[in-house]
């Protein structure tokens, strides 16, 4: 009878590691399961974040600011990294640029403009990088350097009742650089000192601007009123 005693025992212990090894078994399955839901989520959802963010709508307005400054606050609209090599140059440099309501995309391409840099986009870590363009690699170092990229003015167009007024021309006398105003009147074109920019609009008396030096420091032309011409107060 002892003997059955100790076999009974015996085979009782033996059931409960049976068990507990079942349990251990399940559960590692179950956590080896979730942790494979998790990564194929991940797989799928990846793709494209990052491009979505470069399509996300934003609004930009800096004049003659640091060139890390626009930088941050791109990131800090979008979500993205950005991330490039701070060399002397960019560190000097400055940006004057005016994007409202438009894509990131938009105002990074404004960015690397006249910067032999070039952005690209990996989209699964929403990362935006950005470096040298296939132009600057190409030049050498005995190479005559290219003279620097006329800046970027930006400015705001008006009527003489202070309204912003949409799709004005502004245009360099003498050259094909010309741009045109935002529904807030608002534009940004490339000049140097000296250029006479004339400022156009519908039913509007043309006006000419020679920008100056001091416009160039501040990056901005201002305000630009136009005046309703003679034959535009007939016609209304």
């Amino acid at each position: 009878m002892q003997k059955n005693g100790i076999f009974c025992r015996g085979q009782a212990i033996a059931c409960l590691i049976n068990r507990v090894n079942w349990l251990l078994i399940m559960r590692t399955s179950a956590v080896l399961f979730m942790m494979v839901c998790c990564a194929a989520h991940l797989l799928i959802a990846a793709p494209g974040r990052g491009q979505d963010r470069t399509k996300r709508n934003i609004t930009l307005e800096y004049h003659n600011a640091p060139f890390t400054t626009v930088v941050k606050a791109i990131e800090q609209r979008t979500g993205l990294i950005i991330m490039y090599e701070l060399t002397p140059d960019l560190e000097k440099d400055r940006v004057s640029i005016s994007v409202s309501g438009r894509p990131a995309s938009e105002a990074l391409d404004l960015l690397v403009h006249g910067r032999l840099l070039k952005w690209s986009l990996k989209e699964s870590e929403n990362i935006v990088r950005l470096e040298r363009s296939d132009a600057a690699a190409t030049i050498s170092a005995n190479a005559a350097p290219l003279p620097p990229d006329p800046p970027r003015l930006t400015g705001i167009v008006k009527d003489d009742k202070g309204r912003p007024l949409a799709g004005a021309t502004i245009a360099i006398r003498n050259s094909r650089t010309f741009a045109t105003t935002n529904a807030e009147g608002v534009f940004s074109i490339q000049a140097k000192e000296g250029d006479i920019i004339i400022c156009t609009f519908v039913s509007c008396e043309p006006r000419t601007i020679r920008v100056s030096a001091d416009m160039l420091h501040l990056g901005s032309l201002g305000q630009i009123m136009l005046i309703q011409s003679v034959s535009g107060l007939d016609e209304t």
